[in-house]
């Protein structure tokens, strides 16, 4: 039986707190906090993930801010939760449910761990569980119970039967996008929160059946329900068994391996029949003990290497996964681990004898489908979706980056119940690169991370109609300042850069792009400081680039603030160095309003390489301000990265203007502008390498 992990970490974008049993992906051990019924726990999630944990070698993400401690006092009731499978029979320890129980009024989780009876406090409280239910010749079949409100007023017993389970499933008419992953949302909204809790739970879709309930006669208004299916090319494709074909549960024994794109034949055979030939071109499976150490997998791994093997897949046998316990980036040829149903079938087809099989390996997909949907208040009926690519939100989406063969990860939640329902996990998506991806309509939240290197977080809210939409570009220069909107802190939402009673607070993000999504510099990685003058003297001076406050008096004043960061990577090519200069005018009469900070962004027509070419050359330039008014603008270039500049041609007028210079055929291009809006209110930007030059 595949096995899970159980994971706590914080909401992305939306910042609910997430509590994310995944089943079907992670070949650790099933996890949860070590709770013994009868004793009540509280957990919550209240920080941002700062460490890691391990679960038989492993590593599994946990949250420092995550704590215990006893309930409040108050008068005390027994709960006791069964747990029925699809069957009816008593949920058996090797169905493995969990059972979460929270506390409606106060946000948090009482209880986490297997069903049986539980002391809580008076109150109202949501329970949601989870069992599998074997399956002849497949993966088990897991059902998601929810008791949605329980007012807990007196000793009571809660049963959550699977066979009042509904069928949910997402699948979009492209049969190429059968990989990717599943994901069942259950919402809890929270009193007196802006954000729900959200338990999640993971699947294969390839190889997952998975149903959904709220309990019969049950419904709440803090309840929702969400589907995500992030629906690809599988990533690792093997299918075996002649003229009865299976697909094998595979992953990567390296989670951080990325295979080469292939698609071929392979002939597998079992370790115990190879004797001592050549091996090569095989695929050789191998059964362990879970408890086999790393090191006595290396020497077979190797030795199969030597003999030519192109491919090792491993199924473990019992308990454990020791042999994750080692250096997974050292092994001698690519590695995959083969769980569950599939994999016993695979191991023991392969002791019959060599068998031919369907090996595909697809590390970065092209194919990119995001489909989301959601209920609320109950659930009782089959959530089954099968939407026509046809009346799907089409995006004409471009990666941007000036190095071939980069990646990146995109992530997209469609906004729903105070929350997104999204794929917890993303794929790499090759850069540079053009296609079209495709959403269920609605608004979405939509984020691009960088792939194998450190740097910023991209994120744009989108409102996504059925049929094409506008492209959008991600990573596309000129990297420069963007003021635009708010930015969410611990302490809640708030402008960028704004005046407190008696401080001036900024974040900035020096490297927002072309679309003027804001990026702020990243620590560790960029180097830089951030100064404020009043009335010109020194108020103070940081050596970082992207954050600071400053004391100032309350009396109105002219300020200067300055802001430069350096980014010197191997692989970063443009905005190697960016200086910013606004003045503006303050008091504390503007508490809370942003500052008035001018902010001009560059949209050059560029290629995917981020290169424009060499002659006459055009390309927009717009201004933000933080109130009306026109600007004007004035701009320079330079071709020697800074060492002379010569004025470019600007036409327009308002907050719009067309920048106009004359190229070479090949280096970089640096800019340099002034933006006046009156005598107090100006910024100057240097942008050393702004975008390339040539094919």
């Amino acid at each position: 039986m595949r096995r899970r992990t159980l994971l706590i970490t914080p909401a992305v974008a939306a910042a609910a707190t997430m509590i994310t049993p995944m089943a079907g992906f992670t070949p650790a051990a099933y996890a949860a906090p070590a709770v013994t019924p009868g004793v009540r726990v509280r957990e919550r999630t209240v920080r941002p993930i700062t460490g890691q944990t391990h679960v038989d070698g492993r590593p599994v993400t946990a949250d420092t801010g995550t704590r215990a401690s006893a309930a409040p006092s108050a008068k005390t009731w027994t709960l006791t939760v069964a747990v029925l499978d699809r069957s009816g029979a008593v949920a058996a320890p090797t169905d493995r449910p969990t059972v979460i129980i929270q506390n409606l009024d106060l946000g948090d989780v009482f209880y986490w761990g297997a069903p049986g009876p539980v002391d809580l406090p008076e109150g109202r409280y949501s329970i949601t569980a989870d069992v599998a239910t074997a399956r002849t010749g497949a993966d088990p079949a897991y059902s998601v119970l929810t008791h949605p409100e329980l007012r807990l007023d007196r000793h009571r017993t809660v049963t959550l039967d699977a066979r009042a389970a509904q069928r949910v499933s997402v699948e979009p008419d492209d049969l190429a996008a059968r990989g990717g992953s599943h994901d069942v949302m259950v919402f809890t909204q929270v009193a007196d929160s802006p954000f729900p809790l959200v338990v999640r739970y993971v699947f294969d879709p390839r190889f997952d059946e998975v149903y959904a309930a709220t309990i019969p006669g049950t419904q709440s208004a803090a309840y929702a329900f969400g589907q995500a299916r992030r629906a690809t090319e599988p990533t690792v494709d093997l299918v075996a068994g002649g003229t009865d074909p299976f697909g094998v549960r595979a992953e990567w024994l390296d989670p951080g391996f990325e295979a080469e794109e292939d698609r071929a034949g392979v002939i597998a055979v079992h370790a115990e029949q190879i004797g001592k030939g050549d091996l090569t071109g095989r695929l050789v499976v191998i059964e362990v003990p879970g408890d086999l150490p790393y090191a006595d997998l290396l020497t077979m791994l190797t030795e199969l290497s030597g003999r030519g093997a192109r491919l090792a897949l491993v199924v473990p046998r019992g308990a454990g996964s020791a042999f994750y316990d080692g250096d997974l980036s050292a092994l001698p040829l690519p590695v995959l681990v083969g769980w569950g149903t599939t994999g016993d079938r695979f191991a023991a087809l392969t002791r019959s004898g060599a068998q031919r099989v369907s090996y595909a390996s697809s590390p970065r997909p092209r194919l990119r489908y995001e489909l989301a949907y959601g209920v609320t208040g109950r659930l009782v009926t089959p959530q089954i979706y099968r939407p026509g690519t046809a009346t799907l939100a089409a995006l004409p989406v471009s990666y941007h980056d000036g190095e071939a063969g980069s990646a990146r990860f995109a992530h997209a939640g469609q906004v729903f119940f105070g929350s997104t329902v999204r794929a917890m996990w993303s794929t790499p998506t090759a850069a540079p690169q053009q296609r079209i991806e495709y959403f269920t309509p609605g608004r979405w939240e939509l984020t691009v991370t960088p792939y194998g290197r450190p740097g910023g977080v991209v994120t744009g809210t989108y409102d996504l109609r059925a049929g094409l939409n506008p492209a959008i570009a991600w990573d596309k220069p000129v990297f420069s300042p963007s003021l635009s909107g708010t930015t969410r802190t611990r302490a809640g939402e708030r402008p960028w850069a704004y005046r407190d009673a008696d401080a001036i607070d900024v974040i900035l993000p020096l490297f927002g792009d072309a679309s003027g999504r804001p990026v702020t510099p990243s620590a560790g990685l960029d180097s830089g400081s951030i100064s404020l003058h009043r009335e010109g003297v020194l108020v103070d001076s940081v050596p970082v680039p992207d954050a600071a406050r400053f004391a100032v008096p309350a009396e109105p004043a002219s300020y200067r603030l300055t802001a430069s960061v350096t980014r010197d990577q191997p692989w970063w090519h443009l905005a190697t160095r960016i200086d910013a200069e606004w003045l503006f005018r303050s008091s504390a009469a503007d508490a809370g309003m942003p500052l008035p900070l001018l902010a001009v962004r560059f949209d050059p027509a560029l290629s995917l390489r981020n290169r424009a070419p060499a002659g006459p050359f055009a390309f927009p330039a717009t201004v933000t301000t933080a109130g009306s008014g026109t600007a004007s603008l004035t701009v320079e270039a330079s071709f020697d990265d800074g060492a002379t500049w010569r004025p470019a041609g600007v036409t327009g007028s308002g907050n719009r203007f067309t920048v106009r210079l004359v190229q070479p055929a090949s280096g970089y291009v640096s800019l340099r502008a002034s933006v006046t809006l009156d005598a107090t209110t100006r910024q100057r930007l240097t942008v050393l390498r702004a975008y390339a030059l040539g094919r």
